[in-house]
């Protein structure tokens, strides 16, 4: 009979069949810590690290950077990449000793030495120049091509005349002897709104080439000269308009043939005329 309280003995296992006691590991309590940071900031504290060791070394190689790039050139230049040819198009009006200092290469330098960005930035800061292709052809030319600015007038300012283009850039002064039958303009901010005036002229073409200057009043309207002598004061409000006026009359009743001095269109509805050498005379635009 077995007891209750007392467990039934277990037969002896055969050796082959006994399991080797297995102990278990004891936890280790880590020692303390007055500081504990997070897995996140420890990474970022060694990615702080890698990276204040790319920089100094970086420091430490610039120092002797310049001298490296330069045997570099050396190098390339006496193996077959010597610039001999620097080979420029499209300078009409440049001055070539400025193109030729923006590009600051010689015959003889490696073709590494050109760098086209740069280059093409230091040529842009000539005002002749508006756009610019710069290239490496290897292995031996530098190519630069030019498009240089057009003038199309001429602003006067002190007694003083530049050349403007249609976007209203001062190309530099007039040169002697050149561009001297351009329309000429005055007045300030005149440059900047030549490419509206050009574009109201071109409207009438025969009308347009009658006009030897135009000045800037005020800011705000503009009048013109002709080759005769006669002044057209042009509204402020809707120039376009009224020059359209005035080109239909001028070819309808051969107005600009006239003896006169003055045709005023700054109001909407009339052209005030005033001949040489007589009283004003009023002419209403109003259709019958």
């Amino acid at each position: 009979m077995l007891s209750l309280l007392t467990p039934a003995p277990r037969k002896p296992l055969p050796a082959a069949r006994r399991k080797p006691a297995v102990r278990k590991p004891v936890a280790r309590r880590k020692p303390a810590s007055r500081f504990h940071l997070q897995p996140r900031t420890r990474r970022g504290l060694k990615a702080a690290g890698v990276l204040a060791l790319i920089l100094s070394v970086c420091i430490g190689l610039g120092e002797a950077w310049p001298s490296i790039r330069q045997g570099v050139f050396d190098w390339t230049a006496a193996n077959g990449l010597a610039i001999r040819e620097i080979l420029v198009e499209g300078r009409y009006h440049t001055d070539p000793e400025a193109v030729r200092a923006a590009i600051a290469i010689r015959e003889g330098d490696s073709l590494l030495t050109l760098s086209p960005t740069e280059t093409r930035n230091r040529l842009l800061t000539i005002p002749w120049i508006a756009s610019v292709v710069v290239e490496r052809r290897w292995p031996h030319t530098a190519y630069v091509r030019l498009i240089e600015r057009i003038p199309v007038a001429l602003w006067e300012k002190n007694g003083k005349f530049s050349l403007v283009d249609k976007s209203g850039v001062i190309i530099g002064a007039k040169p002697e002897g050149q561009f001297d039958r351009l329309m000429v303009l005055s007045g300030k901010g005149a440059p900047a709104e030549a490419l509206n005036l050009l574009a109201m002229l071109v409207r009438h073409e025969a009308l347009r080439k009658q006009v030897v200057a135009a000045a800037w009043v005020g800011e705000r309207r503009w009048n013109l000269y002709l080759e005769n002598g006669i002044e057209i004061y042009l509204p402020e409000q809707d120039p376009h308009l009224a020059f359209d006026r005035i080109a239909r009359v001028a070819s309808e009743q051969k107005l600009l043939s006239r003896p006169i001095k003055r045709i005023d269109l700054r109001l909407p509805d009339r052209m005030v005329i005033k001949p040489k050498s007589a009283p004003v005379a009023t002419q209403s635009l109003k259709q019958p």
